[in-house]
């Protein structure tokens, strides 16, 4: 047995504890329950004086705060006087099933009385998904899986539903909800279309290669040594033409013809290296837009006999 100095003793500590800590350990829910307090009044002033939306707003926010079955009865008949049958119901049905207390029973009749009279003027809304659909929203609300394939209550309004699956385009249909009606209100959502795919994105064209660019210019500069040689063939032409007429002139000592001759096999060769040189860069220039097939080297080879001289030009095109 513990004796009673001891227990005066340990009651004084617990008292003195709790005054020191009593402000730090102030339970939030205290607050919340103050606050929710406050909204029901504001709410009960409104509804009192006709602003039943007002009303509505505050109840709900009371409610959200700290949860009573008070609230939760005038927030249904909020509800009832805003035309929002749907919503009253369920809030009545809730209360009571809330009231289960023997306390309760008269706070629970007042429920079941009130939803048995809203749910003869329930309106019923059957929506009929499309095979694939995962998910139904309606008013921005989800409705829980296990709920798709039964009717749902909406109150009397337009209402939006939306249809949703995954790689598909969202399908959203408006229903206008009447105040009564008996029969049930079908909502058909047709097959989603499945989403675009991406557009490719478009491939940036490829820098052109060096190589084009290095054929481009060496074709110029083929083209350009072939008529500087057309030019040297033209003057030793010229010269040896010039050679020519001498020899038909007296000569006092003998005239040679070996000049005018080297003159004429220049002038030949000339030519023919300058007529390949212009036609290979022009080859060269015209195909330098396109990645030519590989080929053969071309060959250009001279050759200078007691008869004349040649141009060989081998190759393969």
């Amino acid at each position: 047995m513990v004796p009673r100095s001891s227990r005066r003793a340990a009651l004084a500590i617990f008292i003195c504890s709790v005054l020191v800590s009593g402000p730090a350990m102030a339970d939030p829910a205290a607050s919340s329950e103050d606050e929710a307090e406050a909204q029901f009044r504001e709410g009960s002033a409104a509804f009192d004086a006709g602003r039943t939306d007002e009303a509505c707003d505050a109840f709900a926010r009371s409610l959200k705060l700290y949860p009573k079955l008070s609230t939760l009865l005038n927030l249904a008949l909020c509800q009832e006087a805003q035309g929002k049958t749907a919503s009253a119901w369920r809030g009545f049905v809730e209360a009571g099933a809330w009231a289960n207390d023997i306390s309760q029973r008269e706070r629970r009749d007042f429920a079941n009385q009130h939803a048995l009279k809203l749910e003869r003027s329930l309106s019923r809304v059957e929506i009929r998904l499309p095979e694939g659909a995962a998910a139904l929203v309606i008013d921005g609300e989800p409705v829980p899986a296990d709920r798709l394939l039964w009717p749902v209550f909406l109150d009397p309004g337009a209402h939006a539903i939306e249809a949703t699956a995954p790689g598909h385009v969202p399908y959203v249909a408006s229903v206008t909800v009447p105040p009564s009606f008996n029969e049930a209100i079908v909502v058909t959502i047709p097959p989603l279309r499945p989403e675009a795919a991406p557009a490719p994105q478009p491939i940036a064209p490829a820098p052109p290669s060096s190589r084009l660019s290095a054929r481009r210019v060496a074709g110029f500069a083929v083209g350009a040594i072939g008529i500087l040689a057309v030019g040297l063939g033209g003057y030793l032409a010229g010269d040896a033409l010039s050679k020519t007429t001498d020899l038909g002139t007296p000569c006092a000592g003998g005239c040679d013809p070996s000049a005018a001759r080297a003159s004429e096999i220049g002038s030949v060769m000339a030519f023919g290296v300058g007529i390949v040189g212009v036609g290979l860069g022009a080859w060269l220039v015209a195909g330098s837009r396109a990645d030519p097939p590989r080929t053969s080297p071309v060959v250009v080879a001279t050759r200078i006999g007691s008869q004349g001289g040649e141009v060989l030009l081998q190759g393969a095109w």
